[in-house]
């Protein structure tokens, strides 16, 4: 869990560095985004597994499920990313 959390917190400081960089947006800024945008993602996923325990799902089905939904919101991003690019061009 550990190294789970620590690889977050490189990921999240390269996304940070990159968004600096290319955007020339104070850091501030960004890392205050940064922390809202995981903050969020943090309370979404307790969330679901806080409603999951109160409909009695096993623990192994919740971590499918929030996989599952991770994947997916991964995809609808890709898929909107896309679409946002053939726009543009």
């Amino acid at each position: 869990m550990v190294i789970f959390a620590l690889a977050v917190g490189a990921f999240a400081g390269t996304v940070n560095g990159f968004i600096i960089c290319k955007t020339r947006m104070w850091p501030f800024i960004v890392t205050l985004a940064m922390a809202e945008i995981l903050s969020g993602i943090a309370s979404t996923i307790s969330t679901l597994g806080n409603g999951m325990n109160l409909l009695g799902i096993s623990s192994y089905l919740q971590s499918i499920a929030k996989g599952i939904i991770i994947l997916l919101v991964v995809y609808v991003d890709i898929i909107s990313t896309k679409k946002m690019e053939k726009t543009k061009a």
